[in-house]
């Protein structure tokens, strides 16, 4: 089990405190400090879980600043800073609830002891720290990341005017960037400011005919179509400033010019006193135009569950309104990457989760994520190691799963599933079946009791898992020999195919069918041999629907496939 919270790292003089509760601790409990305001650089002070929906996003001027206006100064963000979807693409886009991190020490002092509701930070800094965000971007209303800011960004594509993004770090807008450009059809070029010098962007310059020419770096487009984003603008050097706001708002770089079907974006962090930033000048901000974005925890949640973020990191940002001001949402999806690299055993050792925690976020809300982490577990109480050896032959596997089915509890069977998938689509699988401990019965008995979506996805990938094909006893030159037709084998197959609770079987030969004649040192001969062509052909019959990859590279390769009855 999970010992949440509880875990300390060897050395620590005092023990940390209780567990999080349903409401997380506030304050910084390792440090054992019992009196309400935060300790050290970063503390972080979640909220009271949220009842029902979440609220509906504020639209107040001080919602672009980085800062909300409900919670006032929140802690600082995590050591690691970072956070966010992990590049892939999603409609949903990219982001969390409320704001981003902001700036100051939070003070969980002003309620009672046994209050739920942690007191919301004030201050002179606090103010000043919104102050400066609205400052910043001109007291504009921020916008959560998600569609509506998307089609902002496509109406000025269409127009070819440049577009300036501003919001904390970690949040996710270079990834909306690139959503917009992949579902416009788009390329999309990334370069970041803060590492060029000025020849990497200006380009060397080349005399010829006594005239001094520049020599455009191979990092600008030439052709086509596309986004080009500027990140870290403000954070760059004023001698590359100053031609990327050439290049931004004018198009171009002395000879250079940016192609007809390119726009121009750039991204940068709030200028107040929590990021190190060069301010820019109003009359440069005047040429873009300005979006003043914020993480959404609706949007964020949204694309997380599509990516399959861990079902703890899930949980946690459903129960928590302000999941997302303390730690930006690249940082829970970091955490979500190492969770789901962990073993059970790992996450059950509470010193090695508890480092491995606080190395992503302040103390809080690392012990809030053990705490879900337990209670998961605890929910789950199943082996999965057991399932996969023994779940056919164990009835009480099998009606422990049954009740969490009938209960609804589908957090605990996405902890299932994530460990079995954990082992299906890596090389574990196959030191569990040289051990004998992966059954091809118990894992497809366990796949019948699996909701439907979950079944489908451990089936999709035990189907490109060659380690496995010992277990459904073929052999990828099988297909090709020539007594296939008719043989006991080609019986199989055909029953096999007929079989929805078992055709991840003929998926998996036909895959291997497909990797055999990629990789087969003789295709020449193949193609001369013509009863291998009719047994390819009548195997490709066998294995409908799941045929289409196999005949596609037949074509590339140029075998001349028979028709098999």
């Amino acid at each position: 089990m999970v010992k949440a919270a509880a875990a300390k790292t060897s050395g620590a003089g005092k023990s940390a405190a209780p567990a999080a509760p349903a409401t997380p601790p506030r304050g910084d409990s390792a440090s054992g400090a019992a009196s309400g305001t935060a300790s050290g650089p970063v503390s972080g002070t979640p909220p009271t879980a949220s009842t029902g929906s979440p609220p509906v996003s504020s639209f107040s001027p001080n919602a672009g600043s980085g800062a909300s206006p409900a919670s006032g100064s929140g802690s600082g963000s995590s050591a690691s800073s970072v956070a966010g979807s992990a590049a892939g693409s999603s409609a949903s886009s990219v982001a969390g609830s409320n704001t981003g991190s902001v700036a100051g020490s939070a003070s969980a002092g002003g309620s009672s002891g046994g209050s739920s509701t942690p007191a919301r930070a004030s201050g002179a800094k606090a103010g000043g720290s919104r102050a400066a965000a609205s400052r910043s971007s001109g007291s504009r209303a921020a916008l959560p990341l998600g569609p509506l800011v998307k089609s902002v960004v496509k109406l000025a594509y269409r127009a070819r005017r440049p577009v300036l993004l501003e919001g904390p770090t970690g949040i996710g807008k270079s990834e909306l960037i690139a959503q917009v450009a992949e579902e416009l059809g788009l390329a999309y070029q990334v370069l970041d400011l803060s590492l060029l010098e000025p020849p990497d962007l200006v380009g060397l310059p080349v005399i010829e005919n006594n005239r001094t020419s520049f020599a455009a770096p191979l990092a600008l487009p030439q052709d086509g179509v596309g986004i080009l984003m500027l990140e870290e603008l403000n954070r760059a050097e004023r001698y590359i400033q100053q031609p990327a706001l050439q290049l931004l708002t004018a198009r171009r770089l002395h000879q250079y010019q940016l192609p007809d079907g390119w726009m121009t974006c750039a991204a940068i962090n709030p200028e107040h006193d929590e990021y190190q930033v060069t301010p820019l000048d109003p009359a440069l901000r005047s040429r873009f135009l300005n979006i003043a974005v914020r993480a959404d925890r609706v949007e964020w949640l949204a694309w997380a569950h599509a990516h399959s973020l861990h079902p703890a990191v899930l949980e946690l940002a459903g129960e928590q309104d302000r999941f997302l001001e303390d730690v930006p949402p690249r940082t829970w999806t970091y955490v979500s990457q190492v969770l789901q690299a962990m073993s059970p055993g790992e996450i059950g050792e509470p010193r090695l989760l508890h480092a491995m925690l606080c190395g992503y976020l302040p103390t809080a809300w690392s012990e809030a994520l053990a705490a879900k982490l337990e209670s998961l577990v605890g929910r789950g109480g199943l082996d999965v190691a057991a399932m996969l050896r023994s779940y056919h032959e164990d009835a009480g596997l099998r009606q422990s799963v049954a009740e969490l089915v009938s209960q609804g509890k589908t957090d605990a069977l996405e902890m299932i599933w994530l460990r079995v998938h954990e082992v299906v689509s890596g090389p574990e699988i196959a030191r569990l079946i040289g051990r004998n401990e992966f059954r091809l019965e118990a894992f497809e008995r366990l796949l019948q009791d699996l909701p439907g979506d979950f079944r489908e996805r451990l089936q999709d990938e035990f189907s490109q898992q060659l380690s496995a094909l010992p277990l459904v006893h073929f052999r990828a030159d099988d297909a090709i020999a020539r007594d296939y037709p008719g043989s006991p084998l080609s019986t199989r197959i055909r029953q096999l195919a007929a079989d929805p609770a078992k055709r991840h079987r003929v998926r998996l030969m036909a895959f291997a069918v497909c990797r055999h004649l990629e990789q087969h040192p003789k295709v020449f001969e193949l193609r001369r041999n013509n009863s291998a062509m009719l047994s390819l052909g009548v195997f490709l019959q066998h294995v409908e629907p799941f045929a289409g990859p196999l005949r596609e590279l037949a074509r590339k390769l140029e075998l001349e496939v028979k028709s098999g009855k």
